[in-house]
């Protein structure tokens, strides 16, 4: 029997990137080319390296992609790992290739120092061979039985507002668990492979200075909503920029991932109802790493991650 030739490492350059997309497309058909596109080629906080693949007789069958991050637990910064566009051309599946990569992908997310590594899936059993837990989420799915026409709330502009947003998302953001800590780069990065809807990027802003702001997605029936944040306590702000949202939609269901901290948040303002998600998983790679932070980052309904942050 003639023997394969294997090749495990990183893309080397644009053109394997781009090749990576066609797999990916390839891959999973029922995901729009572009989505691959904003994620392999237009995240700029990524180095070609960082997308991994496996080849045979010189052609790309399998990649993965690795997100290098740094999340919030607590105030504390922590180096972590997405995984993400794990895919494998259909004629060459069942051979075991990406479990290669993803056996890769952590070694390589380990020689770079990464502490953990997470992914979201719909088959967790596969990942816990390779040491990811399951971490339980819910989505709260709100209804909002009146949009209204907030004239203080406004579309985000890039150029006069994007001081205020970062200083509004660090200061909500850095006491919570598993959100992203975010510089300026990673910011203008993520506009462009998010993929949210820009027209609902709204700020409330007042005299002058922004209180709050959301970033959403509209979907077939409901809007995502991606990410809010806002200063100090004015949880009424969110309010006020779900019903302007539905007033320029016209829809009236919204959904986003609440952790039961943030249940205060809409509580008394809006019915709502609660479903479990099982999709996330996080596998722990320092043994350094406390076990308080290793508690908090698994605890049910507790890790708060941004949809606009998805890998």
């Amino acid at each position: 029997m003639k023997s394969v030739l294997i090749e495990i490492r990183g893309c080397n350059s644009k053109e394997e990137l781009i090749e990576v997309v066609s797999l990916c497309d390839s891959a999973f058909p029922k995901t729009r080319r572009e989505y691959f596109e904003r994620h392999v080629l237009k995240d700029n906080t990524l180095n070609k390296k960082d997308t991994r693949i496996l080849l045979i007789e010189g052609k790309i069958v399998s990649s993965v992609q690795v997100f290098p991050r740094t999340i919030y637990v607590q105030k504390e910064k922590i180096q972590m790992a997405g995984i993400g566009n794990v895919a494998t051309l259909p004629s060459q599946r069942g051979k075991g290739y990406a479990g290669l990569l993803i056996k890769d992908s952590l070694g390589y997310i380990i020689k770079k120092g990464y502490a953990l590594s997470m992914l979201t899936t719909s088959i967790n059993s596969y990942y816990e061979q390779f040491g990811f837990q399951t971490v339980l989420r819910t989505i709260a799915v709100i209804n909002c039985s009146e949009g209204k026409d907030h004239k203080e709330i406004i579309k985000f502009n890039k150029n006069n507002d994007i001081k205020d947003i970062i200083s509004i998302y660090n200061g909500f953001n850095s006491g919570k668990i598993g959100t992203i800590a975010r510089d300026k780069q990673y910011w203008l990065s993520q506009f462009e492979f998010c993929g949210e809807d820009e027209d609902l990027f709204l700020v409330f802003k007042t005299e002058g200075e922004i209180l709050g702001f959301i970033r959403a997605q509209r979907k077939v029936n409901y809007i995502s909503i991606l990410e809010y944040a806002f200063k100090d306590n004015h949880t009424f702000v969110l309010t006020k920029l779900i019903e302007k949202l539905s007033f320029l939609t016209g829809i009236n269901e919204f959904r986003l991932f609440l952790t039961k901290g943030e249940e205060k948040n809409i509580i008394n303002r809006f019915s709502f109802s609660l479903t479990e998600e099982k999709d996330f998983m996080i596998c722990f790679l320092d043994a350094k790493l406390s076990t308080k932070i290793k508690k908090a980052l698994v605890k049910d309904r507790n890790l708060n991650f941004w949809r606009s942050d998805f890998f």
